[in-house]
């Protein structure tokens, strides 16, 4: 019987800000699911990978911080773009991630040199914006690559992409067992060959376009097999309201600037503009525009 040997977690994206789309008490839920992600780590008694952004934020208030120490599993991660100042690795050290990192409570950072101290697997990790390599033979555990970049299925979702297919992906990462990729908040798995890749999508949902997305983590198991967990979610709490009021207000923003091209013609003279205006307002008495003219003039 297969053996379980890690927790598979995709983006966290841990906030303190309400996403427009939740119409819930968001904070709370976000901090339920992470009770849930800690009893299952309690549970299974295999360590947790996260694929990058752990935060939404690189720097986040002494609250928020307190609250991943207090109820977050501490696992292996990577580094995504979003937990760090400029999308920069050099500012790593300034990061919501570093506090985590000399917390002594167990996040350990998985880099390109491998993580080798598991008895189980071992780990590389491409954190954002490092270059993939692939796997020198060798291994007698099974190989995990961790990548946070934009990894798409099969077809490119839109012109100009900057990310790989999963196929590409699997190609430059030659060598691993399984490939864990972060970024792309959409839920798929890949296989070629021996190989699988798998892309578990975001921890939360946090945009009207996920109002029918089911998060998920995924148990890795000795035999290359992944059991996906479905986080536990509730039904009416992701929104488009906020869509359909901008594009109403849009909509009558455009009916008015249309309604000025169309029905008024602007002229540089102040003066003509109200001698128009009285032409088409005869009940105005004449004495009023006696004053008016009076001032226009002045």
């Amino acid at each position: 019987m297969a053996k379980p040997i890690a927790i598979l977690v995709g983006d966290l994206h841990a906030r303190e800000t309400v996403p427009e789309c939740r119409v819930d008490d968001f904070l709370e839920a976000q901090f339920n699911k992470w009770r849930w992600l800690k009893k299952l780590w309690e549970e299974t008694k295999v360590p947790i990978v996260y694929a990058g952004d752990v935060f939404d934020k690189w720097k986040s208030s002494p609250w928020l911080l307190s609250k991943v120490q207090e109820l977050l599993p501490p696992g292996l991660f990577i580094v995504g773009q979003h937990d760090i100042s400029g999308h920069s690795m050099k500012n790593l050290e300034k990061s919501n991630l570093n506090v985590l990192l000399t917390s002594k409570l167990g996040w350990t950072e998985i880099t390109d040199m491998g993580y080798l101290d598991n008895k189980d697997f071992t780990a590389w990790g491409y954190s954002w914006g490092t270059g993939l390599k692939k796997m020198l033979s060798g291994n007698s555990l099974p190989c995990l690559a961790v990548v946070h970049k934009f990894v798409y299925e099969k077809e490119i979702p839109w012109p100009g992409c900057d990310g790989l297919s999963a196929e590409e992906a699997l190609e430059q990462l030659s060598g691993y067992e399984l490939v864990l990729c972060g970024d792309n908040h959409q839920k798929f798995i890949y296989e070629k060959g021996n190989q699988k890749l798998l892309n578990p999508g975001s921890f939360l949902r946090m945009s009207a376009d996920q109002q029918n997305f089911a998060p998920a983590v995924f148990i890795w198991k000795d035999d290359n097999s992944l059991e996906e967990v479905p986080v536990p979610i509730e039904k009416g709490v992701v929104s488009r309201e906020h869509i359909e009021r901008k594009k109403e207000t849009d909509e009558k923003m455009n009916a008015w600037v249309e309604s000025l091209n169309s029905d008024i013609e602007i002229t540089l003279s102040f003066e003509e503009n109200i001698k128009r205006y009285k032409e088409e307002n005869p009940n105005v008495p004449d004495h009023v525009w006696d004053i008016v003219m009076t001032h226009v003039k002045a």
